[in-house]
């Protein structure tokens, strides 16, 4: 019964209008470094991916300002070509800037590690 629900919802999304969709043609592809946790093994870990970025942030915090990009599946599901317009290679990318770099090092992956670990309320 689930299953059936999760594939009405994932359906219903996927015939909504992109709204990122004008990244895939203005922006060129770029190679980048993806960061992901392995909650099981309590470490960070980093894979190739390419991808296209708006070269435009739309929100920016403190430290880091971000991007609304698209991320290529390494798992093609069509071709790449329209692997770049599913809903689901929609992505956010975080930039740090130049000044709060320097000082952030490791702190960024420690502060990460922490709030994977916080307990649920």
């Amino acid at each position: 019964k689930k299953w059936k629900l999760c594939s009405a919802v994932v359906h219903d999304y996927t015939q909504k209008e992109d709204q990122w969709a004008y990244i895939v043609e203005e922006f060129p592809t770029e190679k980048a470094v993806r960061w992901r946790y392995d909650m099981s093994k309590r470490e960070f870990f980093s894979d190739d991916v390419e991808v296209k970025i708006d070269g435009k942030p739309f929100a920016n915090g403190a430290m880091r300002e971000c991007f609304r990009a698209k991320k290529l599946s390494k798992f093609a599901v069509k071709s790449p070509e329209e692997d770049w317009h599913l809903p689901f290679a929609n992505v956010v990318a975080k930039k740090y800037f130049k000044d709060s770099q320097s000082s952030v090092g490791d702190f960024n992956h420690k502060d990460k590690e922490q709030e994977w670990h916080m307990p649920f309320c």
